[in-house]
């Protein structure tokens, strides 16, 4: 995940306009993800580095409740010192705001790389696995359990797994009558005895700790997927999916998937089984290799002038064929390009017709999907056929100097590609026109052991318009809508049509 040095770092996301500018004594540079609870900021420190400043919602704050338990989750990350857990910076629980800063941990998440690039290279998995359960060893050591092991709470960084998240923890010795809520968790990483109504324990964590590492090996949740109740039924009643695994790690993974918590192993059984005979910092040392990462940089500011923003759509999975997105250049009724320079148009211009957006499949052996998702505050266009394929996740997109539209993608596949699939697989179509790539920053080396950035510039592009990828086929092309002005991207197509259509009728 790092960058050569002669190629530019990735960069946080913008600050949104009411993101505040200051939280305590560091000043904020982008974001980093947001939830229900709250916004989780990057940061820096008057002495320049950088750190993960999360942030309560302002509906949240004042909620005494609530206070109350982001109070406790500031005290359970307090309590935790180890190598493999983000250490606490500072905090301030009576601000307007409350919030927690926190080490700022480089890498992706393990949920993300599986999802983008498959199963974790086999050479990782003895680290994975070990430094994970060092992590629950030093939390369970200091009387606090996680509740929440999975994927999305690993990240995968250069110097090892680090475990994040200890929102929902519970100490050790709360007993069950001071609880305030039922079952807490995620569906299909929860432990079978909690689904009964046990207490959780370091067992519980340990289930965790064992789908953990059989998504990781094999790229698929060892009791599937589906809805809560689909998962809850699978975790008591059904055995898991172990097969793939290496011989390893297979025998410890089974044990801590056991139904009866009592015959689990602890985490500190865990650690001592996988690096008997030296420390886990050192099987990290010989074995952690090919996982790189850079600080990203400030979001860049933004351009001056008019601040539209499309709406986000969380969770959507669309796909615009090409030959919709010609709707943008509607004929006039005598044949000839719309120009936008009547009345009518210039006082309203409407969004242009087409159909709602679908997923495009095709192929007779193997089906063939080109969409664009949504997942991790970010937007990917992917391609897939069977459990190969490609993605290509919009990281920025910001005007160009001094006209124009510049774009970053993060790429990658799976089996690996052998060249380039990103020069030439984009246009942009606006009602001014098509606007062909006319420049890339060629894709970087290898961040990590299947993901290469580039940037692309189209020349005299507007700053809002539809981002089609082609994948050399008119019937696979997907599009996306994009604002550069404020750095944002939308599938709410029905605005930001209505958007760009404004637009072109204002500037004709």
């Amino acid at each position: 995940m790092e960058h050569p040095p002669s190629h530019p770092p990735p960069r946080f996301r913008r600050l949104h306009p009411d993101d505040p500018r200051r939280i305590g004594p560091y000043t904020l540079i982008g974001r980093i993800g947001a939830g229900g609870m709250g916004t989780v900021y990057a940061g820096r420190a008057g002495d320049g580095r950088v750190v993960s400043v999360k942030v309560v919602h302002p509906r949240l704050a004042s909620d005494p409740d609530f206070r109350a338990r982001f109070a406790r989750e500031v005290e359970m990350a307090s309590r935790i010192v180890g190598p493999r857990v983000p250490a606490v910076l500072g905090s301030d629980l009576e601000s307007d705001r409350p919030w927690l800063a926190t080490e700022y941990v480089l890498g992706s998440d393990l949920g993300d790389l599986v999802r983008s690039r498959g199963p974790l290279p086999r050479a990782l998995l003895p680290g994975l696995a070990a430094g994970v359960a060092s992590a629950l060893a030093d939390i369970h050591r200091n009387g606090v359990v996680h509740r929440d092991l999975k994927p999305a709470n690993v990240m995968i960084s250069p110097g090892g797994p680090r475990v994040l998240d200890l929102g929902i923890a519970r100490p050790l010795d709360e007993t069950a009558l001071t609880r305030t809520g039922g079952l807490v968790g995620t569906p299909g990483w929860i432990a079978p005895e909690l689904y009964e109504g046990g207490d959780p324990s370091p067992a519980a964590d340990l289930f965790g700790w064992g789908c953990l590492v059989a998504y990781a090996a094999t790229g698929a949740a060892p009791f599937g997927e589906g809805p809560g109740e689909v998962s809850a039924y699978r975790i008591s009643r059904t055995a898991p999916e172990l097969r793939g695994l290496p011989e390893d790690v297979l025998p410890l993974v089974e044990r801590a998937l056991d139904p009866d918590p009592e015959r689990r192993p602890s985490a500190d059984e865990v650690v001592l089984a996988l690096s008997p005979t030296e420390p886990v910092e050192g099987l990290l040392a010989r074995t952690w290799t090919g996982v790189r990462a850079q600080v990203p940089e400030p979001a860049l500011a933004r351009a001056a002038g008019r601040r539209r923003r499309f709406p986000v759509i969380v969770g959507l999975t669309a796909a615009v064929v090409l030959g919709l997105a010609a709707g943008l250049l509607r004929p006039s009724p005598e044949g000839e390009e719309s120009t936008g320079d009547t009345e009518e148009s210039a006082e309203a211009a409407p969004p242009p017709a087409w159909e709602p957006p679908e997923t495009v499949a095709t192929g007779a052996e193997s089906i063939v999907t080109t969409e664009v998702v949504y997942s991790d505050d970010r937007y990917s266009f992917r391609r897939s056929e069977g459990r190969n394929g490609t993605s290509i996740g919009v990281e920025d997109v910001a005007p160009a100097d001094p006209s124009g539209v510049v774009l970053d993608v993060l790429t990658s596949s799976m089996p690996p590609a052998t060249g380039s699939f990103v020069d030439g697989s984009f246009v942009i179509l606006t009602p001014e026109g098509r606007f062909e790539q006319t420049g890339m920053v060629p894709p970087r080396e290898a961040m990590d052991y299947d993901t290469h950035g580039a940037t692309l510039t189209f020349a005299d592009a507007p700053v809002r318009g539809l981002l089609v990828y082609l994948e050399g086929s008119p019937e696979l092309s997907v599009g996306l809508c994009y604002d550069a002005e404020d750095g944002a991207f939308s599938l709410d197509f029905d605005t930001c049509l209505a958007e760009i259509a404004a637009d072109h009728a204002q500037g004709a």
